[in-house]
């Protein structure tokens, strides 16, 4: 038996910018919380909260299609992931409100908050094309229910203190073949203490997937990881 402090955390999506991206198409935020150690363990991501659609409603006819909120957001609970909303990216300088919030839980055993090990927040650009040629432009109403999404850019977050308590806010800027900026809110707060044998924690691969475009200039590595949200 052992006592457990269990933390949560909150990641809130507040907007997207397309600065220079090299693509039209689909986009969206998949990710990931784990602890920064030999272990590896995932945080569990068990709830989620989708901000509310920015498209204007016709006076009459087919509700108006909300090119920004084209496949809503959703946890994937095998992959101990949480992505956001899916949008339609067409033009320069495009901004999108999100406004979705992911929400994880972490259980740490006392070794662990002696520790003070930080945990890593990994964040994945994922990108399907829309468009079967170059030159075909995207109509009104994409056709999102066969995409393919892939991961064109990932950026890893060191996250201090959680224990503590986080509220800071980070903005996560990818490379420079996929030039864009995501602006994050990481809230963090113990909940509960429990009691509890140790339970067999989900664990990352040994081996990450390979991201697919370049390789991210700053970020990709788990040893550039960024301390962006830090509270020594």
């Amino acid at each position: 038996m052992s006592l457990c402090t269990v933390v949560e955390l909150a990641l809130q999506f507040e907007s997207f910018r397309n600065v220079d991206l090299f693509h039209q198409g689909l986009y969206h935020l998949k990710t990931r919380l784990y602890r920064d150690d030999e272990g590896r363990a995932l945080a569990f991501p068990y709830s989620y909260l989708k901000g509310p659609s920015m498209a204007m409603e016709p006076p009459k006819g087919k509700p108006r299609v909300d090119h920004h909120n084209l496949i809503p957001a959703h946890v994937n609970e095998e992959m101990y992931t949480f992505s956001t909303r899916s949008f339609l990216i067409r033009y320069c300088e495009e901004e999108v409100e999100l406004g979705d919030v992911g929400q994880f839980r972490l259980e740490l055993s006392p070794s662990e908050l002696e520790r003070r090990n930080p945990l890593l927040l990994e964040v994945e650009l994922m990108f399907a094309d829309l468009t079967q040629h170059p030159s075909e432009p995207l109509g009104d109403q994409p056709d999102v229910e066969s995409a393919e999404f892939r991961c064109v850019s990932t950026q890893v977050l060191r996250l201090r203190g959680v224990e503590r308590g986080l509220h800071d806010f980070c903005p996560v800027v990818f490379d420079e073949c996929h030039f864009c900026l995501l602006n994050l809110a990481v809230h963090s707060a113990v909940v509960d203490l429990r009691f509890r044998v140790r339970p067999a924690l989900r664990k990352m691969a040994a081996t990450k997937p390979k991201v697919a475009g370049p390789a991210p200039r700053a970020g990709a590595k788990e040893s550039e990881a960024q301390d962006l949200c830090s509270l020594l």
